[in-house]
Parts: C-alpha cells; sequence; structure tokens
C-alpha cells in the first residue's frame, strides 16, 4: 500500500452516523466511508447550515475565538458600510474554517452584483489532500435563506 497512508478516508459526521444507524436498526451501517460525492455533499450540508445561523457578534468586529454558542456567521441584515465585504468574507472564513475541520486553506470570494442576494464562492482543499481544490457556490437571500448555486 505505499502511498495509501498520506489519504485518509472520513465517513459521516458523527450526528449522520447516529441519524443513519437509527433509521437503518443497524449499528454497523454507521460504519461506511463517504465516496467523493457523499463526502461534498456532506460538507456542503454543514457550510450551508452554517450560512443560515446567525450568533449576536456584530460584523463590524473582529471574529472571536469560536465555540458552539457562537455556530454560525454575523448577522448580515444591517451590513452596508464600506468594509462590508471584507467583514464578511473575514467572517464566513473564520466560521468555516472552526466549525468545518474537514476543509483548510479556504479562500472566500463575495460577489454582490446581484439585486436580491449576496453571491459566495468558497474554494478550498479537503483534509489530508484526498480530494483537492473543490468549490462551493452559494447565495445568501437577504432573508438569510441560503441556495447552492449551480
Amino acid at each position: 500500500m505505499k502511498g495509501a497512508s498520506s489519504k485518509i478516508a472520513l465517513k459521516l459526521p458523527l450526528f449522520s452516523r447516529f441519524q443513519q444507524c437509527q433509521e437503518s436498526g443497524d449499528p454497523l451501517s454507521s460504519n461506511k466511508f463517504l465516496s467523493k460525492t457523499e463526502l461534498y455533499d456532506s460538507i456542503l450540508d454543514n457550510i450551508v447550515n452554517i450560512l443560515e445561523a446567525r450568533h449576536g457578534i456584530k460584523l463590524s468586529d473582529e471574529p472571536p475565538d469560536l465555540t458552539v454558542i457562537e455556530f454560525g456567521i454575523a448577522d448580515i441584515t444591517h451590513g452596508s458600510d464600506k468594509n462590508f465585504e471584507a467583514n464578511l468574507q473575514k467572517h464566513i472564513t473564520h466560521s468555516v474554517e472552526a466549525f468545518e475541520p474537514r476543509l483548510q486553506d479556504v479562500i472566500i470570494k463575495i460577489d454582490r452584483t446581484i439585486l436580491d442576494a449576496i453571491e459566495i464562492s468558497i474554494k478550498a482543499c479537503i483534509v489530508k489532500e484526498i480530494y483537492k481544490d473543490v468549490t462551493f457556490l452559494l447565495k445568501i437571500k437577504h432573508s438569510g435563506l441560503v441556495t447552492v448555486s449551480d
């Protein structure tokens, strides 16, 4: 198995394994490893959860050391100052790095040219270089709803 030690296989997140075990009734069913598509979808679901959740930290503040209590991103509904995009980018990067440990080298790009949404591109590598350079394209509507772009 030359070269295999540099790669790791990832399983479903813990709570997803609990749910799968409960639904199937088979405790061993939660031991399966994720395919590339399943891994991508699992990470994407977590990113959507992060972006849809809000915590009480202001967007203009420096992102703190995050705990489960600060899961999500700062409230963006009142953001219109000149540093809005830079602050939003900083907060999203900080939250994704804190709450999605399967990603590394996270790069966030923000596009506000759409009238009713903010387009976000998240480019990253999955840990241990299983799959390099994945990109997630999302939109945050002004209502806070996050949708996945094609």
